[in-house]
């Protein structure tokens, strides 16, 4: 039954006369259909990024300028000391330009400043230890391009400390004659 109604196709005067209009039928229908409304494709996570931020990168002399997608860290919840308030880490996801900035040096991981020199002793707003400080600190602080921030490489650092100890206790248990499954008695 089914398949004398497919080759038939639909009788358009059964169907209500918008629906009618939409219809294709025929050898040529997919390919009238395409044409009708092509298939657009997804945009690359570059390019949503890029209308987030506002289009085209902006420079200041050769650098450029600072700008960020901004989002709430809601693993991360903290109580500010001074006002005892809950506070959230933010995640910062940088563009490319920016990226490569802060990797050559050229603007502080802190507060973003651009620098005339490449690795300055410090930086010249915040006095952060860019050249000292800046290489290992993307190196731990960045997931791609998003910057998570110190807290969460910090608490995975010391988790990954823990957990070589607990392993390092064990192995030297084994060694000193200790056994894994079976009790002395």
């Amino acid at each position: 039954m089914r398949r004398s109604l497919r080759s038939k196709g639909v009788d358009l005067r059964d169907v209500a006369p918008r629906i009618a209009e939409g219809l294709t039928q025929g050898p040529h229908a997919q390919a009238e259909a395409d044409e009708r409304f092509p298939v657009q494709s997804a945009p690359s996570g570059e390019e949503i990024v890029q209308q987030h931020l506002g289009g085209k990168q902006r420079t200041l002399g050769r650098l450029p300028v600072f700008r960020a997608l901004l989002k709430d860290d809601i693993d991360s919840v903290w109580v500010d000391g001074q006002s005892d308030r809950l506070q959230r880490n933010v995640i910062a996801q940088v563009d490319k330009e920016t990226f490569q900035a802060l990797q050559s040096g050229h603007m502080c991981l802190r507060c973003y400043e651009p620098q005339p020199n490449a690795f300055p002793e410090m930086c010249d707003l915040c006095t952060y230890p860019m050249r000292e400080r800046q290489i290992m600190d993307i190196a731990m602080e960045f997931k791609g391009h998003s910057h998570v921030g110190p807290a969460q490489p910090f608490g995975e650092f010391i988790a990954e400390q823990e957990e070589r100890m607990a392993r390092a206790a064990f192995e030297k248990k084994i060694k000193d004659g200790g056994s894994r499954g079976r009790r002395r008695g």
